[in-house]
Protein backbone atom coordinates (compact mmCIF):
# COMPACT_ATOMS: atom_id res chain seq x y z
CA UNK A 1 0.00 0.00 0.00
CA UNK A 2 1.33 3.46 -0.89
CA UNK A 3 0.31 4.80 2.46
CA UNK A 4 2.62 2.77 4.61
CA UNK A 5 5.40 3.53 2.21
CA UNK A 6 3.77 7.22 2.99
CA UNK A 7 3.79 7.30 6.40
CA UNK A 8 7.16 5.50 7.38
CA UNK A 9 9.02 7.69 4.94
CA UNK A 10 7.65 10.66 6.36
CA UNK A 11 8.16 9.00 10.11
CA UNK A 12 12.05 8.88 8.83
CA UNK A 13 12.35 12.54 7.04
CA UNK A 14 11.04 13.92 10.51
CA UNK A 15 13.41 11.81 12.48
CA UNK A 16 16.05 13.54 10.31
CA UNK A 17 16.79 9.95 8.73
CA UNK A 18 16.75 10.86 5.00
CA UNK A 19 18.52 8.76 3.36
CA UNK A 20 16.39 5.86 4.85
CA UNK A 21 13.16 8.00 3.97
CA UNK A 22 14.61 7.84 0.20
CA UNK A 23 15.15 4.57 0.20
CA UNK A 24 11.85 3.59 1.70
CA UNK A 25 10.42 5.87 -1.44
CA UNK A 26 12.67 4.46 -3.86
CA UNK A 27 11.22 0.71 -2.76
CA UNK A 28 7.63 2.43 -2.75
CA UNK A 29 8.27 3.56 -6.60
CA UNK A 30 9.54 -0.58 -7.53
CA UNK A 31 6.67 -2.52 -5.29
CA UNK A 32 3.64 -0.23 -6.30
CA UNK A 33 2.01 1.36 -9.70
CA UNK A 34 -0.59 2.32 -7.91
CA UNK A 35 -1.28 6.13 -7.22
CA UNK A 36 1.98 7.09 -7.83
CA UNK A 37 1.53 10.42 -7.96
CA UNK A 38 0.88 10.18 -4.33
CA UNK A 39 4.23 8.99 -3.67
CA UNK A 40 6.27 11.86 -5.85
CA UNK A 41 4.21 14.12 -4.20
CA UNK A 42 5.08 13.08 -0.74
CA UNK A 43 8.42 12.69 -1.31
CA UNK A 44 8.38 16.42 -2.93
CA UNK A 45 6.88 17.54 0.35
CA UNK A 46 9.85 16.16 2.25
CA UNK A 47 12.28 17.63 -0.29
CA UNK A 48 10.22 20.61 -0.30
CA UNK A 49 10.62 21.47 3.71
CA UNK A 50 14.59 20.18 3.62
CA UNK A 51 15.12 22.59 0.61
CA UNK A 52 13.84 25.00 2.53
CA UNK A 53 16.86 24.97 5.01
CA UNK A 54 19.93 26.80 4.64
CA UNK A 55 22.09 23.80 4.36
CA UNK A 56 20.74 20.72 2.78
CA UNK A 57 20.27 17.89 5.33
CA UNK A 58 21.49 15.42 2.82
CA UNK A 59 22.77 15.12 -0.90
CA UNK A 60 20.48 15.13 -3.35
CA UNK A 61 17.35 16.18 -0.51
CA UNK A 62 17.38 20.38 -2.71
CA UNK A 63 14.59 22.30 -4.22
CA UNK A 64 15.34 20.82 -7.76
CA UNK A 65 15.05 17.35 -6.59
CA UNK A 66 11.64 18.70 -5.03
CA UNK A 67 10.43 20.84 -8.37
CA UNK A 68 11.15 17.23 -10.00
CA UNK A 69 9.37 15.03 -7.78
CA UNK A 70 6.49 17.21 -7.85
CA UNK A 71 6.05 17.79 -11.80
CA UNK A 72 6.18 14.15 -11.54
CA UNK A 73 3.34 13.62 -9.39
CA UNK A 74 1.37 16.54 -11.79
CA UNK A 75 2.11 13.95 -14.81
CA UNK A 76 1.27 10.61 -13.57
CA UNK A 77 -1.85 12.96 -12.20
CA UNK A 78 -2.76 16.57 -13.48
CA UNK A 79 -4.38 18.07 -10.10
CA UNK A 80 -4.01 21.56 -8.79
CA UNK A 81 -2.25 20.30 -5.44
CA UNK A 82 0.78 19.20 -7.44
CA UNK A 83 0.69 22.49 -9.33
CA UNK A 84 0.58 24.58 -6.09
CA UNK A 85 3.99 22.12 -4.64
CA UNK A 86 5.59 23.20 -8.20
CA UNK A 87 4.86 27.16 -7.81
CA UNK A 88 6.34 26.96 -4.70
CA UNK A 89 9.60 25.30 -5.48
CA UNK A 90 9.57 27.63 -8.05
CA UNK A 91 9.75 30.52 -5.86
CA UNK A 92 12.23 29.47 -3.36
CA UNK A 93 14.40 28.61 -7.30
CA UNK A 94 13.86 32.08 -7.76
CA UNK A 95 11.89 31.63 -10.67
CA UNK A 96 9.48 34.11 -10.20
CA UNK A 97 7.83 34.29 -13.70
CA UNK A 98 7.30 30.30 -13.89
CA UNK A 99 5.70 30.54 -10.25
CA UNK A 100 3.27 33.11 -10.79
CA UNK A 101 2.05 31.16 -14.09
CA UNK A 102 1.56 28.26 -11.21
CA UNK A 103 -0.09 30.02 -8.79
CA UNK A 104 -2.15 32.27 -11.28
CA UNK A 105 -3.45 28.95 -13.01
CA UNK A 106 -4.67 27.77 -9.57
CA UNK A 107 -7.70 30.48 -9.67
CA UNK A 108 -9.55 28.50 -12.72
CA UNK A 109 -9.37 25.39 -10.65
CA UNK A 110 -11.43 24.02 -7.23
CA UNK A 111 -8.70 25.55 -5.59
CA UNK A 112 -8.53 28.90 -5.93
CA UNK A 113 -8.37 30.91 -2.86
CA UNK A 114 -6.89 34.04 -1.50
CA UNK A 115 -3.23 32.02 -0.67
CA UNK A 116 -2.83 31.44 -4.40
CA UNK A 117 -3.85 34.96 -5.00
CA UNK A 118 -1.35 36.05 -2.55
CA UNK A 119 1.24 34.25 -3.99
CA UNK A 120 0.99 35.28 -7.49
CA UNK A 121 1.22 38.78 -6.12
CA UNK A 122 4.61 38.22 -4.12
CA UNK A 123 5.78 37.07 -7.55
CA UNK A 124 5.32 39.87 -9.32
CA UNK A 125 6.90 42.10 -6.69
CA UNK A 126 9.84 39.72 -6.75
CA UNK A 127 9.62 40.61 -11.01
CA UNK A 128 8.87 44.39 -9.84
CA UNK A 129 5.82 44.96 -11.63
CA UNK A 130 3.19 47.54 -11.44
CA UNK A 131 2.44 48.79 -8.19
CA UNK A 132 -1.65 48.02 -10.09
CA UNK A 133 -0.70 44.56 -11.26
CA UNK A 134 0.57 43.63 -7.46
CA UNK A 135 -2.90 45.57 -5.92
CA UNK A 136 -5.15 44.02 -8.96
CA UNK A 137 -3.81 40.31 -7.70
CA UNK A 138 -4.26 41.67 -3.60
CA UNK A 139 -8.08 42.58 -4.53
CA UNK A 140 -8.51 39.25 -6.30
CA UNK A 141 -7.69 37.67 -3.23
CA UNK A 142 -9.29 39.66 -0.57
CA UNK A 143 -12.63 39.03 -3.42
CA UNK A 144 -12.53 35.32 -2.22
CA UNK A 145 -13.88 36.58 0.67
CA UNK A 146 -17.29 37.69 1.31
CA UNK A 147 -18.01 40.91 3.81
CA UNK A 148 -17.63 40.94 6.85
CA UNK A 149 -14.39 39.99 6.59
CA UNK A 150 -13.30 36.40 8.43
CA UNK A 151 -10.63 37.16 10.36
CA UNK A 152 -8.40 34.87 8.10
CA UNK A 153 -8.52 38.18 5.61
CA UNK A 154 -6.31 40.06 8.15
CA UNK A 155 -3.30 39.78 6.98
CA UNK A 156 -4.60 40.36 2.69
CA UNK A 157 -5.92 43.47 4.04
CA UNK A 158 -2.76 44.25 5.77
CA UNK A 159 -0.32 43.64 2.75
CA UNK A 160 -3.40 45.48 0.77
CA UNK A 161 -3.01 48.67 2.93
CA UNK A 162 0.55 48.69 2.55
CA UNK A 163 0.30 48.33 -1.13
CA UNK A 164 -2.14 51.21 -0.63
CA UNK A 165 0.04 53.41 0.75
CA UNK A 166 3.60 53.03 -1.45
CA UNK A 167 0.52 54.60 -4.03
CA UNK A 168 -0.14 57.37 -1.92
CA UNK A 169 -4.16 55.94 -1.72
CA UNK A 170 -3.72 56.81 2.12
CA UNK A 171 -7.34 57.07 2.39
CA UNK A 172 -8.30 53.51 1.53
CA UNK A 173 -5.04 52.28 2.76
CA UNK A 174 -6.85 53.39 6.23
CA UNK A 175 -9.65 51.76 5.43
CA UNK A 176 -8.05 48.60 4.75
CA UNK A 177 -5.90 49.25 8.29
CA UNK A 178 -8.98 50.13 10.18
CA UNK A 179 -10.35 46.37 9.36
CA UNK A 180 -7.12 44.41 9.61
CA UNK A 181 -7.00 45.97 13.31
CA UNK A 182 -10.56 45.43 13.80
CA UNK A 183 -9.87 41.58 12.68
CA UNK A 184 -6.64 41.68 14.47
CA UNK A 185 -8.55 42.32 17.77
CA UNK A 186 -5.52 44.49 18.67
CA UNK A 187 -3.43 41.46 18.93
Amino acid sequence: STVGYIQLAELQSSLQMYQDAEQTYTKAFACTSEKADELHHSFAKQLYQSGLKQTPPAEGWNMEHALAEASAAYAANPLPLYTALEGMCLYALQKYEESYEKFISMSTTNMRSAEYFLYASQCKQMLKASDEEILALQDSAIACYNKPYPVQAASYLYLRSKTLASMKRYREAVADMNEYEHLASGN
